[in-house]
Parts: C-alpha cells; sequence; structure tokens
C-alpha cells in the first residue's frame, strides 16, 4: 500500500519522465516502439482506464494512477475500430512519472509501465499487427522525435529478433525501393549469432526502404 508521496520499495521514484528502470528495459526490447500522438485510452482488469503513451508489436507503456507489481499478469482491453480487443500482458516494470495535484490541492502520484503481450498465439500477434499497423496508418502512434524508422525482424536461421534502422540491413530483392517494406521481405545483416538472413515481422510505416548506396 502506497500512502502520501511515498513509494513501494521496488519502485524507482523519479519526476524526469525518462527513469532509469525505462532505460535499462528500452536496450532489451526486440521491437520497435511508436509514440502514441492522440489519446488512447484502454481498461486493465480491476483498475479505472489507463492511457497508452507508445506501443510496439511486443507491448506497450501505459499511464496511470496506480502502482501495478512486476511480473504481474492481466488482460488489456482497447478498442479496435469499435470492437473490444483483449491482450494477455505481463507488467515487466512500473514507475512513479510524475507528481501532480488534484481539484482537492493534493499531491497524486502518475505512473507509468511497462507491459509486455503474454504468450501470444499466431491468431493474437494478427490482431496486435492489424491494430499496431492502424494506429501507425491513422497517424495515432509515429516513431520517436528522432524521425528514425526501426523495423522488427527474425533471423530465418537461428530465430534470434532484431530491431534495425534500414541503415542496417540491405535488402536481398531491391523491388522494396519502390514499394513499402512488408511483412516476408528478406534483408541482410551481420549479426554474431549466425549467417542467416532476415525476414521483416512488422514493417511499421508503409514506406520504401530508403537508404542511398554509395557510389563505387
Amino acid at each position: 500500500m502506497v500512502g502520501g508521496w511515498g513509494c513501494p520499495e521496488t519502485l524507482v521514484c523519479s519526476t524526469s519522465r525518462e527513469v532509469p528502470v525505462e532505460k535499462k528495459w528500452a536496450a532489451r526490447r526486440k521491437y520497435p516502439r511508436y509514440v502514441v500522438r492522440t489519446r488512447t485510452e484502454g481498461r486493465i482488469t480491476g483498475v479505472d482506464e489507463v492511457v497508452l503513451v507508445d506501443i510496439s508489436f511486443g507491448g506497450v507503456k501505459i499511464e496511470h494512477a496506480q502502482f501495478f507489481r512486476p511480473g504481474t499478469v492481466s488482460p488489456l482491453d482497447l478498442e479496435f475500430h469499435g470492437t473490444r480487443i483483449r491482450l494477455s500482458s505481463r507488467v515487466v516494470w512500473s514507475v512513479v512519472a510524475r507528481q501532480e495535484m488534484n481539484m482537492d490541492g493534493e499531491g497524486t502520484m502518475v505512473y507509468h509501465t511497462g507491459l509486455e503481450f503474454h504468450n501470444p498465439s499466431e491468431e493474437t500477434w494478427q490482431v496486435i499487427n492489424e491494430y499496431l499497423q492502424a494506429m501507425i496508418d491513422e497517424g495515432k502512434a509515429t516513431p520517436p522525435d528522432d524521425g528514425v524508422i526501426h523495423r522488427a525482424y527474425t533471423c530465418q536461421k537461428c530465430s534470434e529478433s532484431y530491431q534495425l534502422a534500414d541503415s542496417e540491413v540491405r535488402p536481398v530483392f531491391m523491388d522494396v525501393r519502390k514499394r513499402p517494406v512488408q511483412a516476408g521481405d528478406l534483408f541482410y545483416y551481420e549479426h554474431d549469432t549466425c549467417d542467416g538472413s532476415l525476414e521483416c515481422i512488422f514493417g511499421g510505416p508503409r514506406v520504401p526502404w530508403t537508404v542511398e548506396e554509395e557510389e563505387s
């Protein structure tokens, strides 16, 4: 239980929007995140509405009014074109993002929590793909402010997952210069695990591979 301005021992308290625990998990992400630009709400069982801060193929960051204990598994309900979708999610981290004053002049905590989608089936992956792609297509989710587009890949040989910028990979078939990169496209990438090519599993914004090759 949290009283006044106190925090659970497992919580990192900070008024910064980028706290150390977030940076630690950001380095481990397998999929690129997209910033949610319009207010998009969801609901977790037993909790009032939460607001999406950013979203990826593998999880979401949410904003809400109470602490979530890491390791907790709970359904996340989202609205998708008038239909409710329910995704099983696991709390990876939960931190204080900032402190605010309510209408009565009392201090309240605003939390950010990182959720990962928990053991998704192939059908669930498809739902997540469609939801995230729709968010991007409608301008509700965009790449971070640095403007660099990252896409999600899986190695065909060792199954390792990667999130990479276009400048880090080279397409097997050059037609991706003339059409948007999409799931199933193959790319070369120098990685230590093996010599397998990468398969794109989420292309993100519907734009071609845009790297200018150096003239020989």
